[in-house]
């Protein structure tokens, strides 16, 4: 998919697209950062780190990274020229840096970040480049580091009507969260999580506190695989 054709109008398809839900789409990129910030906390883990957003798009997620991980660097790619030219000038943080890559080798040396995140991006990478991808992210992680994968789960219903009528979903192919482990773990990764996530509408928000307990239950509406690399 060439998102350079719905760059600037991004947040209002995803929006539309998403009206169902009740909620905006910052609200879905707050989440998964605070996800990350909630895996760190349990860990105990130190947040003075390197990051790369990989498909970083226009750079939602770098919206509340100053904020949960303020002392982290950030780096985001993406093969859209038109997204990063976006989250570029948008950026004020000097923090968080954007460029473009062609979706397939990550431009940098080995080992440099301590954590990876790819957030809803492998179900457009295309079927048989996921694992090199993958292997580029072993590649440019450091030994204990931390590779964060967010994505649809086609086994949630909503989910897969929400994908099946968004306008930049349409060369979309969803992997369910045993096909993610299998990447990760191809890969030398080690599974260190699954757990999957946003099962209330707006509508039912006063459930959410639940849901930290139902990470069990494959019927979220995305899940979060947290990878090892040892």
């Amino acid at each position: 998919m060439d998102f350079d054709n719905f760059s600037q109008n991004y947040i209002k398809i995803h929006n539309q697209n998403i009206a169902i839900s009740g909620e905006t789409s910052e609200y879905f990129s707050e989440y998964k950062i605070k996800s990350l910030d909630d895996f760190y906390l349990r860990y105990g883990l130190k947040k003075d780190i390197k990051i790369l957003d990989l498909g970083c798009g226009i750079g939602k997620l770098e919206k509340f990274f100053p904020q949960y991980f303020p002392q982290a660097k950030i780096w985001g790619i993406d093969p859209s020229q038109e997204s990063i030219q976006i989250s570029s000038r948008e950026n004020k943080n000097g923090n968080i840096v954007f460029s473009i890559f062609d979706g397939k080798h990550i431009p940098f040396d080995d080992i440099f970040f301590d954590a990876i995140v790819i957030s809803t991006v492998l179900h457009h990478v295309p079927l048989n480049e996921r694992q090199t991808l993958i292997q580029e992210c072993y590649r440019v992680l450091s030994p204990k580091g931390h590779i964060f994968i967010f994505e649809h789960n086609p086994l949630n219903i909503l989910t897969k009507y929400i994908v099946k009528t968004c306008i930049f979903d349409k060369d979309a192919h969803l992997l369910n969260a045993n096909t993610s482990k299998t990447l990760l773990k191809q890969s030398q990764f080690i599974i260190k999580e699954l757990d999957y996530i946003v099962f209330f509408p707006k509508i039912l928000k006063s459930l959410r506190p639940l849901e930290k307990k139902l990470r069990w239950c494959c019927l979220g509406a995305q899940y979060f695989i947290v990878g090892y690399k040892q």
